[in-house]
């Protein structure tokens, strides 16, 4: 299910690009994050969450800015997590010309650097 988009930032430089498969632990830090600062926004592909996980999710995604793309189901160490990653890539590139740099996280990383230190590398 894709979501309405809007944009946190008019020229966001940096789409970060979740690749979630089940419970997103670290939902809470990065909407946090997301909520600090401009010029990043946010893709999501969910593969392999329940219900539950998905309305998480979706509140996630309301809450930050972030798009829901179309997701597909994976599976470790196949072609399918490639084929999501392209989805991901694909979103964040047609969402903006000013889009710079993807960053490709999963439902255990955390943020550590802070958006205006990230920012000043794109």
């Amino acid at each position: 299910m894709m979501q309405g988009y809007r944009s946190v930032s008019t020229n966001p430089r940096i789409a970060v690009c979740f690749m979630l498969s089940g419970r997103f632990e670290t939902l809470d830090l990065w909407k946090k994050w997301l909520k600090s600062g401009e010029g990043v926004v946010g893709f999501i592909h969910i593969s392999n969450a329940d219900s539950d996980e998905k309305q998480e999710i979706d509140q996630f995604a309301s809450e930050t800015n972030s798009q829901i793309v179309p997701s597909i189901p994976t599976t470790w160490g196949t072609t399918s997590l490639t084929r999501a990653e392209c989805i991901l890539y694909d979103a964040a590139f047609n969402h903006s010309l000013s889009i710079h740099h993807c960053w490709l996280v999963s439902e255990k990383t955390i943020p550590v650097v802070r958006i205006s230190k990230l920012l000043e590398y794109s």
